[in-house]
């Protein structure tokens, strides 16, 4: 009998259509349930409704960035263990606001570098 695996649900937070859709499907294709937001409040919602296992944040966005997503979630019983990993074309940024994330990737970055950084979080 083989042992039924659990499918882990990621969030994509991110402003950018074209990224929501990349990763949507990419991540579909390894075999992970996604969820998308175009924005942090949109995000913030599906995380009460459905929490996931993952969320791949944006750190610039406009109204609700990536930081003050962050902050919300770290404040919130039910989000704050949520692991996260940050993604940002302004590294400098990310890395001035000292943000507890827990790992980051510039944009653009590699499939390969971002799959080993969700298994590195999200071990079977």
């Amino acid at each position: 009998m083989t042992a039924l695996r659990i499918m882990k649900k990621i969030l994509i937070i991110d402003d950018e259509y074209a990224i929501l859709e990349l990763l949507n499907v990419l991540l579909r294709d390894f075999g992970y349930e996604v969820m998308t937001a175009s924005g942090g409040r949109e995000g913030i919602a599906l995380m009460h409704r459905a929490p996931p296992d993952l969320v791949i944040l944006d750190f610039m966005m406009p109204i609700m960035n990536g930081a003050d997503v962050l902050e919300e979630m770290r404040s919130d019983a039910t989000l704050r263990d949520i692991p996260v990993i940050m993604v940002s074309a302004a590294p400098r940024a990310v890395a001035e606001a000292n943000l507890p994330f827990q790992a980051f990737l510039s944009k653009p970055f590699e499939v390969a570098e971002l799959m080993r950084t969700i298994d590195r979080l999200l071990p079977d």
